[in-house]
């Protein structure tokens, strides 16, 4: 769902000249997927390299990412775990999903506890690819955050 999504449906609904239903209005307020609380309120979504609804896996990596989009800000919770030692930008996934695709470049640090000592791994999107930023050794794990705003 994004912006041209929103406003198909308010063209579709909501004509020139045309009394209105109230049917109609609700469905872009709040009962269509593409309305305006669906919008501002979304769901989180999950994918994984199994499912790869919203991503597309390189199959070097075991992850789970749960996104979450209000607006054009997109969050993107999850975590990864590499199947063979890798060197840096080594892609852990690509988004596919175009409601998800990132305006640019951006550098985070993904996280590992071990013990009580905790390990920074640098990572990036870069042309919609999540990677690492850093060598990483077979069945080493992450977790991560990161916000950004999207092209749609």
């Amino acid at each position: 769902m994004n912006k041209a999504d929103y406003t198909a449906l308010i063209n579709a609904k909501l004509p020139d000249g045309a009394q209105l239903p109230s049917s109609d209005h609700r469905e872009t307020m709040h009962t269509d997927p593409n309305s305006i609380i669906e919008l501002i309120y979304g769901a989180t979504y999950t994918d994984d390299e199994i499912s790869q609804t919203y991503t597309s896996s390189t199959a070097l990596f075991d992850y789970v990412a749960d996104i979450y989009k209000v607006g054009n800000n997109v969050t993107i919770t999850g975590g990864f775990t590499a199947n063979t030692g890798l060197l840096s930008t080594s892609s852990i996934f690509e988004i596919t999903d175009t409601d998800f695709t990132s305006v640019a470049t951006i550098i985070f640090n993904a996280i590992a506890r071990k013990g009580n000592s905790v390990d920074v791994m640098p990572v990036y999107i870069q042309d919609n690819h999540l990677r690492v930023g850093a060598s990483i050794l077979l069945g080493e794990s992450y977790s991560f955050t990161i916000n950004y705003k999207s092209l749609n």
